[in-house]
């Protein structure tokens, strides 16, 4: 996947390219920053075009940043996990819901997710028995 060659740097191998190259450290880092930029369109259009995988990285990028190079962008990573959401993807179903039951504490738009994903995912199996159905119908966590 392209998107991971600028966002795990292999763009350094594969162009050959030194430290030495550059006036300092200084200016080395900010072209590495730069060079791991590149991966957000490659990314997006991997991820809307039904490479999941592609999801993970696009949506580490906000969260956690990467490294000295970038810093996390706490929040940007919840429309990346929505969209995977929407477009079926039952990892990003689950996530999604995991998301909307502990982060946002909003078990009602939660469940359906959560109930979504469980037909393809595992873990969202795992997840479904933290739920019990109160006498109105309505899930609850334990």
């Amino acid at each position: 996947m392209i998107g991971n060659t600028y966002y795990f740097l292999d763009i350094i191998e594969i162009e050959d390219r030194k430290e030495s190259e550059f006036a300092n450290k200084g200016a080395w880092n900010e072209w590495k920053r730069q060079q791991i930029k590149q991966c957000l369109p490659w990314f997006e259009k991997a991820f809307s075009g039904g490479m999941i995988l592609a999801g993970r990285n696009y949506g580490h990028y906000y969260q956690y940043g990467r490294g000295e190079y970038i810093p996390p962008e706490p929040g940007k990573e919840v429309p990346i996990i929505r969209q995977g959401a929407q477009r079926g993807y039952p990892e990003w179903m689950y996530a999604y819901a995991h998301y909307l039951a502990y982060t946002e504490d909003n078990d009602k738009e939660a469940l359906p997710w959560a109930l979504k994903a469980a037909g393809n995912y595992g873990p969202a199996m795992e997840a479904l028995k933290h739920y019990k159905k109160s006498l109105f119908g309505v899930w609850r966590r334990k």
